[in-house]
């Protein structure tokens, strides 16, 4: 059913957006790699008694993606946290929509997803809105300097 599609989308991305904020608040006083530490340890004390439940042995080619999955996971986190330890979760906010159209584009790459009208133009609008996003804290720091 589409509504409860999107109000599980919704919900992940307001705990997202709550879990950047968080973030923001640790990469404060704690190094970007202790802050991914603890997200992995917490993550996997919670999904642990779940996964007793609902597990499947993940077959060999399986097995490789999820490696694959953990080590470029665990890459993007140490840059988020280290961002968000540069800067506020607002500023940076308008960029992590750039995760939706490298998926996009990945899954045409990689998989021959077919991309409608309709991704393209997401695209375009999240690029120009970074763009947007952009020019507008430089003239943002350009006032201020000149005031």
């Amino acid at each position: 059913n589409l509504n409860i599609a999107v109000l599980v989308a919704v919900s992940g991305a307001m705990l997202g957006a709550l879990a950047k904020v968080i973030i923001r608040r640790m990469s404060s006083t704690e190094p970007a790699q202790r802050v991914v530490f603890y997200f992995a340890f917490f993550s996997t004390i919670l999904a642990f008694f779940p996964a007793l439940f609902h597990w499947q042995t993940p077959t060999l080619q399986e097995t490789g993606w999820l490696v694959l999955m953990a080590a470029v996971s665990t890459i993007a986190q140490l840059l988020i946290s280290r961002g968000y330890a540069l800067a506020p979760a607002g500023q940076l906010g308008p960029y992590t929509y750039t995760s939706v159209a490298f998926a996009t584009l990945f899954g045409w790459l990689i998989w021959d997803e077919v991309l409608a009208l309709n991704s393209w133009l997401g695209i375009i609008l999240i690029i120009g809105a970074g763009l947007l996003s952009l020019s507008g804290g430089r003239l943002a720091k350009k006032k201020a300097t000149e005031a």
